[in-house]
């Protein structure tokens, strides 16, 4: 299935009611949604396996730079399709539809690949990444929920029997509004399709979940499409995405300054063979994941909904001080195995510490080499302490790096480095709906966010964040535009961030993710201008600035309903800002 014809960023952004006629409403969308899904014809099992990277070989031998796959469906072999070292091609894809056949591999991963296009095919998944089912029964006191698995889709057992789920209204088939993401104590079948899930919420927390509703249990585990070490210049346009078992779009350690993804839509796919349900999810996780690299993307009139996290997610990294030999040579890690950072981190570029406490950057130096090397001993038990999200890596990666001059630094304080945070980036005319998390969720620097529509996300539909807690993304946005974008009906999860927490309170959001006891330094953040934006929203205020000075908001239409409960210890209001904010 191509993905739908849009007029020009121009005549969508100016046009009145485009996308309310073009995007319709909760109710209606849902109803669309259905049917198209319900007339799509499912990819037959029997399609062929494509050996693209023998394709594009073949045709780079007869001189050809255009390398048309096939019309049909074509199932990727379980290992996925890796295409490693091509420059200056297009691999066109126009009629064809690609079906992953594993969990645990990326569909397609481009690796030192140069002004390579990937346009016009249609990437999906079978087996699917996820399950469905439908409540059936809810304990008075919210403590477990029973469910039937529909009819098509696989039982919660083996991979699929996760601890996390997604709770769907039951009638328009959208994320429930008001209910929270769900992380069982427990999942149990207790026949061939009934099942019962634990949770340990207070009763309040479940109150909007009711028999009838639906939960999806998603597999998160790679990419769809990988752009790794060594990449630059890369576009993805044209690409149709219903389903990924981690994001939908992954981008690491890669360079250049014209990775594009242009009219890429996320969305959910044709109903399977012999289900009556049609899909909940599309991706698993995020739209688009790009991290760690020198450059940030373009990302223009694409359409992203359904996902199981955030549609743009965009940031570097912080790593600890773990030994020192001498006042200018440092060692660090990372909680993952063979990372590259060698690759990306260059001499010349610039290392912040930061403070111990809120993070916020201190003294600055230059670094002249940062290698990857070993270090003798057994330091999981140290790295544990320092990255929360140790026990789901594992495995560890030691750098070496050399100063410009003395440091006092001591073992344990986080350093950063501006030059991995994928700044410099453009995300205009974008339609991002209907999912989990944030609308874009941006840690990095130099952006212009433009002209997008932003509805029915659980989070914020724009937050700039400090993340230094849990996942240690770095960095702090600086010099960032937000203007012209519409906004409508986010912040929907109840009590999402909007209690004593100032994690995330509004529409518009500026916040650190530090840990829980810890105020955030004004400052950190900076030189950024809010304009022009259109929002309404529900129980939350329209923009919420924290961390952050030097900001300037002006020209906003905010409107807020306060209908149903309102947070105590957080009451909406139009723009909420900590100090050195200008409001016109």
């Amino acid at each position: 299935m191509m993905p739908r014809k849009r007029p020009p960023a121009s005549a969508r952004m100016t046009r009145p009611g485009f996308f309310t006629s073009v995007f319709p409403p909760s109710p209606a969308l849902a109803a669309f949604v259905m049917l198209a899904a319900l007339a799509v014809p499912s990819p037959a099992a029997a399609a062929p396996t494509l050996d693209l990277p023998a394709l594009v070989r073949a045709h780079l031998d007869r001189g050809e730079r255009t390398v048309a796959i096939p019309r049909g469906v074509h199932r990727l072999p379980g290992t996925g399709v890796q295409l490693s070292g091509f420059s200056d091609v297009t691999i066109d894809g126009a009629g064809a539809t690609l079906l992953a056949t594993s969990f645990r591999q990326n569909a397609l991963l481009l690796r030192d690949c140069r002004n390579v296009t990937l346009r016009g095919f249609t990437l999906d998944y079978d087996p699917l990444p996820f399950t469905q089912a439908a409540i059936t029964r809810r304990a008075d006191d919210g403590s477990w929920l029973e469910f039937r698995v529909h009819d098509g889709y696989a039982a919660l057992e083996g991979e699929y029997a996760v601890r996390r789920a997604h709770v769907f209204d039951g009638a328009t088939r959208l994320w429930k509004k008001h209910a929270p993401d769900l992380y069982p104590v427990f999942v149990r079948m207790t026949g061939p399709r009934e099942g019962r899930i634990g949770l340990n919420l207070p009763a309040d927390r479940v109150r909007e979940i009711r028999p009838g509703d639906h939960l999806a249990f998603n597999v998160r585990r790679s990419a769809a499409i990988m752009l790794a070490a060594g990449c630059e210049n890369i576009c993805v346009e044209d690409v149709t995405i219903h389903s990924a078992s981690g994001g939908a779009i992954g981008a690491r350690f890669v360079a250049g300054e014209k990775n594009i993804f242009r009219r890429v839509t996320i969305s959910r796919g044709p109903t399977p063979p012999g289900a009556t349900e049609p899909r909940l999810l599309s991706s698993s996780a995020d739209g688009i994941n790009y991290a760690y690299s020198r450059h940030g993307p373009l990302i223009e009139q694409c359409d992203f909904s359904f996902m199981g996290d955030d549609s743009i997610n965009l940031h570097g990294f912080s790593l600890p001080i773990i030994k020192r030999d001498g006042p200018r040579v440092l060692w660090t890690v990372r909680p993952v195995d063979g990372d590259p950072l060698e690759r990306i981190v260059r001499p010349g570029d610039e290392l912040r510490l930061l403070d111990a406490d809120t993070f916020a950057p201190g003294d600055s130096f230059i670094i002249r080499s940062f290698e990857r090397a070993n270090l003798s001993g057994d330091w999981s038990a140290k790295a544990r302490a320092l990255f929360p999200s140790f026990r789901q890596q594992g495995k560890l990666t030691f750098y070496k790096i050399t100063l410009d001059k003395d440091s006092a630094a001591t073992e344990g304080v986080f350093f950063d480095i501006p030059s991995t945070f994928s700044s410099h980036y453009v995300i205009r005319d974008c339609y991002f709906h209907d999912h989990r998390a944030h609308g874009m969720r941006i840690m990095a620097s130099h952006g212009l966010i433009q002209n997008n529509r932003v509805e029915r996300v659980q989070g914020a539909a724009i937050g700039l964040a400090g993340e230094y807690a849990h996942w240690r993304e770095a960095g702090w946005p600086r010099h960032v535009r937000v203007t012209g974008n519409i906004i409508r009906d986010t912040g929907r999860v109840f009590g999402f961030g909007r209690d004593a927490s100032p994690y995330i309170r509004g529409a518009i959001s500026l916040f650190a993710h530090l840990e829980p006891s810890v105020t955030p330094s004004p400052g950190c953040m900076r030189d950024i201008v809010i304009e022009g934006n259109d929002i309404e929203v529900e129980n939350i205020s329209g923009i919420d600035i924290n961390a952050a000075s030097d900001v300037v908001v002006r020209n906003n239409r905010i409107k807020i309903s306060t209908a149903g409960t309102t947070p105590s210890a957080c009451p909406p209001v139009g723009v909420r800002h900590s100090e050195r904010v200008t409001t016109e």
